[in-house]
């Protein structure tokens, strides 16, 4: 898929955030693991949020990305909005995307062109992605257990820091000895696929632009010796037991295709608010240059 910039800060910001799960996974069975755990479910299960993130990509010391998006989901009403902007090498690109009524629409800054791909919201739409959703928790179920079985054969080694205002910071550092070989083969496993990613084709109905080709060029593609070299996280978890913030800085190395060694480093920091009081902004078409799709691939693609 050739991500737009909002698609390709929340890859950025996921895959960090998977990484980062595994590894409280496999070293942790302490009370901070449960704070940190019961705050990302909490998270889960919130009806309404918003979000910014902002993301930083460094190759051998050099940055070759810089992002920056903000989202505000309902999942009651299936409805969402983001704006976000991406600067690789020297091309800047800003994007809006917004999930309202039973459309997409997506503008890019290198055009006044409003893309709006329209999605079948007939009840058998609707119950199927009620089935799909009681699937994903099903495996959100299952991916739990295996998570808690892990982690009950490790001692702990997460800081948990209680505040004077009932609040909690919840810190992990790992470097390289203190990886095991299970973080280094999911570390593999999704930069592998990151990488499968951008190689497929886009989903039908969506945009295209300039920018994917200089991310793509810009940002290494490693193939070979994936090494998750060190982790760093700090987590904010509120009285109420909601995560507020979180930031995280990965370090993986490896080569590309051309047998180059690169060192890549990921900083990602992620603030959430409005939680469970979000209402996402819409964009009115009235009087703007608009071009319709209904792409049957888009279905897929629920909030769901």
């Amino acid at each position: 898929m050739k991500k737009k910039p909002v698609l390709i800060v929340l890859s950025l910001v996921l895959g960090s955030s998977l990484l980062c799960a595994t590894a409280f996974a496999s070293l942790s069975s302490s009370a901070g693991y449960d704070v940190y755990k019961a705050a990302v479910k909490n998270l889960a299960q919130a009806d309404s949020m918003s979000f910014q993130a902002k993301v930083s990509v460094l190759d051998n010391g050099s940055v070759i990305l810089n992002a920056d998006s903000t989202e505000k989901m309902d999942r009651n009403d299936r409805t969402m909005s983001s704006t976000s902007t991406i600067i690789a090498g020297d091309k800047t690109q800003s994007s809006e995307v917004y999930h309202q009524q039973d459309q997409t629409v997506i503008k890019n800054s290198d055009s006044d062109v409003y893309n709006v791909i329209t999605r079948d919201g007939s009840k058998a739409s609707i119950e199927n992605n009620g089935d799909k959703k009681i699937a994903h928790e099903a495996v959100a179920k299952d991916v739990e257990n295996i998570i808690d079985l892990i982690a009950s054969n490790f001692d702990g080694n997460i800081a948990l820091e209680q505040k004077a205002d009932g609040s909690q910071e919840v810190t992990l550092n790992l470097a390289d000895g203190q990886i095991t070989p299970l973080e280094n083969a999911v570390a593999s496993l999704i930069v592998k696929n990151a990488a499968r990613e951008g190689e497929r084709g886009p989903i039908e109905g969506a945009p295209t632009g300039n920018l994917e080709s200089i991310i793509k060029t810009s940002v290494p593609q490693l193939v070979d010796a994936i090494s998750l070299k060190s982790i760093d996280l700090k987590a904010h978890i509120d009285a109420q037991g909601q995560l507020t913030d979180q930031t995280a800085a990965l370090k993986v190395s490896g080569t590309d295709a051309a047998g180059q060694a690169h060192e890549v480093i990921v900083n990602v920091e992620v603030n959430l608010s409005a939680i469970n009081s979000t209402t996402p902004d819409t964009v009115d078409l009235t009087g703007k240059q608009v071009n319709t799709t209904q792409a049957r691939e888009f279905k897929g693609h629920s909030l769901d």
